[in-house]
């Protein structure tokens, strides 16, 4: 089964302080932005199937966002931009 069937994750390009929305998410995920460095920026658990985050605190620049199960096996990496 494929994680990444029916997840989104928008707006991309997100701007500085404006929120993150992921869809399609199970509960008990595991979500990571990475900057291009390979160092874990911020994570958190998701509490449901759409989860809400303000990335402000970020520079602007690419991240990779990575998704992992409830068991925390990889189900995805993803490319977001932050813009000012």
């Amino acid at each position: 089964r494929s994680f990444r069937v029916g997840r989104t994750m928008y707006p991309n390009p997100v701007r500085s302080g404006q929120d993150l929305v992921l869809e399609g998410l199970e509960v008990g995920a595991r979500i990571a932005v990475i900057d291009v460095n390979g160092e874990e920026r911020i994570a958190w658990y998701a509490a449901g199937p759409v989860d809400t985050r303000t990335l402000g605190d970020l520079p602007p620049g690419l991240y990779f966002v990575r998704f992992e199960t409830a068991g925390g096996e990889l189900a995805g990496i993803e490319k977001l931009a932050i813009i000012r």
